[in-house]
């Protein structure tokens, strides 16, 4: 083997070991994307003048928050499944750490730009029932699925 030829397989040898660490190291990362609903958010009482009789209390709305974060376009650890009712407010907040792009919600008419300096951040409340796909408009990654129960 030429000198040139060792030289080349070393290369290739090194490259292989750095690709297999990275995809170890994103595989096994402890920075998981929080896909568990929050507790639903009540809005506090306005204060009432003296003498002046108490408003209603208005209904409160749930408030189902997200949070997804992509590497290299792609959610980690994976697509959460966003579960709602009609009614509830939806907070969702998307990261990048590379990619950009448009975040949109199919069948809401909701879309949000994404950039590594920038979250995404869409609110909105739940009107439809049905399945809905929460994708990335240029490369069409799914970010998330919406499951909205009446």
């Amino acid at each position: 083997m030429t000198t040139v030829q060792r030289l080349l397989a070393a290369s290739i040898l090194v490259a292989v070991a750095s690709i297999v660490f990275a995809a170890v190291r994103l595989a096994t990362s402890s920075d998981k994307a929080s896909t568990v609903p929050q507790a639903p958010i009540r809005a506090s009482s306005p204060a009432v003048a003296e003498g002046e009789p108490a408003p209603e209390p208005a209904a409160a709305r749930p408030v189902r928050a997200y949070s997804v974060k992509l590497r290299m376009g792609v959610p980690t650890p994976r697509a959460p499944r966003i579960l709602a009712r009609v009614g509830d407010e939806i907070r969702l907040t998307v990261t990048s750490l590379g990619a950009e792009d448009d975040v949109i919600v199919n069948g809401y008419g909701q879309r949000a730009h994404v950039t590594p300096e920038q979250p995404a951040r869409l609110r909105f409340v739940t009107s439809l029932s049905g399945s809905f796909d929460v994708v990335l408009q240029t490369s069409g990654v799914k970010v998330a699925d919406l499951e909205v129960r009446a």
